[in-house]
């Protein structure tokens, strides 16, 4: 039983709980009234897209990683990074997976303006494929000095103001552009700065209004990472360390899934590609990045074929004993070496069977210095960015493994002439034509191998 004076505190405290309830509610609808208007203020008239950088877009011309190229143990390689990636209404922040501290240029440009252009639209990654001209109401911002005498095309030149670094410059520009000003994190946004909310009610309110309208607007919401342009990235990097020699391949199975999955992300590219042909606004330097990219996922597989090549426990022709280079490859001696070795009065008998490997010899002989002379000429040529070690390389196993067989194979045959066994002899050649039939048609591959590398070459010079 409570005493009168304890009833008396238990009703105080009723009644501050209710006040304070009250109070609270209002706050809160207050509050969830200023965030709803936020969020209709969502729409892509109302984002801007900021993008950090340390290069100055010469002539306003956003350029992507793949038409600078990467810079690789001192050999400029393409590598198909060609998206231009902004974060809408704030600077993004870092974190884990970079920094943008200290930037030099802040570029700001309405989305609106390059809407059509976007291919995916998130808060913290809302990026573009190709280079870009920066429209007409963009601006460029940096400290003065890094702006003198610079040709930003048709965007704005906006100075630091002084003590400004680039995060805040472009915080500043979006609030003096009439934007809502948002705090960007690693995978989303918040306006808690601008209106105040409580954590416990905002979630929702801008990304529900966002996500609507990306619905709306028919654009992806995919992470760079989850989006088909960000696997390609992924396997072309791996691709690159293991044709660099940086990771090994333990066997040629591995080789034969990484053919299989570029395959799949070439016809996956050429599904966006054919889709975009009935774009209502297409860009040519939009076009002109898918093409880069398709050409290189066209190029992989051969690299990968000429790297299966090389993945062998077979010697290379220096490793071989002097023994097995009596057999390397060299026109018409095959039959001249049997007959040394044969008696003379068995090798008229084997002579014809023995000259269908000869015939087989010279084939394999003339696609070898079409090869070797192929390789010579290219690298005469300076204006060729064409890697042919790796060829040379293939080359040289491709004689090898030819030269240890007939090596090994030769005794054999040898007895088997001198035994008068003739029809064991002529099982024998069958394997052994059979085998250089399928090193001949490594050869004729690569011959192919540098022709595309060739075209390859020239089309990146362009």
């Amino acid at each position: 039983m409570l005493t009168a004076a304890e009833l008396k505190d238990a009703q105080d405290a009723i009644e501050r709980e209710l006040e304070y309830s009250e109070a609270k509610k209002l706050r809160i609808d207050a509050l969830l009234k200023k965030e709803k208007s936020v969020g209709k203020r969502i729409n892509r008239k109302a984002l801007v897209a900021i993008h950090l950088t340390d290069f100055f877009p010469d002539h306003g011309i956003l350029q992507t990683t793949g038409e600078v190229g990467l810079n690789i143990d001192g050999k400029k390689i393409y590598f198909p990074r060609e998206t231009i990636h902004f974060s809408l209404n704030g600077p993004v922040g870092s974190h884990m997976y970079g920094s943008w501290e200290g930037k030099k240029y802040v570029i700001l440009v309405p989305l609106n303006l390059i809407f059509e252009r976007v291919y995916a639209l998130r808060p913290e990654d809302t990026f573009i494929m190709g280079q870009l001209n920066l429209p007409k109401g963009s601006e460029i911002i940096g400290e003065e000095k890094n702006l003198t005498g610079k040709n930003p095309g048709n965007a704005t030149l906006v100075p630091f103001l002084e003590g400004e670094d680039a995060h805040q410059a472009a915080k500043r520009r979006i609030k003096e552009r009439g934007y809502v000003l948002a705090e960007i994190g690693m995978w989303s946004w918040s306006f808690r700065s601008e209106a105040e909310a409580l954590q416990e009610i905002a979630p929702t309110l801008y990304h529900k209004p966002f996500y609507e309208m990306i619905e709306k607007e028919g654009k992806s919401s995919l992470t760079h990472q989850a989006h088909l342009f960000g696997e390609i990235e992924g396997h072309v990097k791996g691709a690159i360390l293991i044709l660099g020699g940086k990771h090994k391949i333990f066997s040629k199975s591995q080789l034969e899934d990484m053919v299989r999955v570029c395959k799949d992300l070439r016809i996956r590219l050429e599904e966006i590609i054919e889709k975009n042909k009935y774009k209502p606004m297409k860009s040519i330097n939009e076009e002109q990045a898918f093409e880069r990219i398709l050409n290189l996922l066209k190029e992989l597989p051969y690299e990968y074929e000429l790297l299966k090549m090389k993945v062998s426990t077979i010697k290379k022709i220096d490793e071989l004993s002097e023994e097995e280079k009596e057999w390397l490859l060299s026109e018409y001696h095959l039959l001249e070496k049997f007959k040394s070795k044969i008696e003379k009065d068995k090798f008229k008998s084997a002579k014809k069977i023995l000259r269908r490997l000869s015939t087989r010899e010279r084939r394999v002989y003339s696609v070898y210095q079409e090869l070797k002379g192929m390789l010579e000429s290219t690298k005469k040529n300076k204006n060729l960015i064409v890697d042919l070690d790796s060829i040379e390389e293939a080359m040289e196993v491709q004689q090898a493994i030819l030269a240890r067989g007939l090596s090994r194979g030769s005794k054999e045959m040898i007895g088997l002439i001198n035994e008068g066994n003739v029809n064991q002899l002529e099982l024998k050649i069958d394997k052994f034509e059979e085998s250089i039939a399928a090193i001949e048609a490594r050869l004729k591959a690569l011959k192919e191998i540098i022709h595309r590398k060739i075209n390859y070459s020239m089309q990146l010079a362009v």
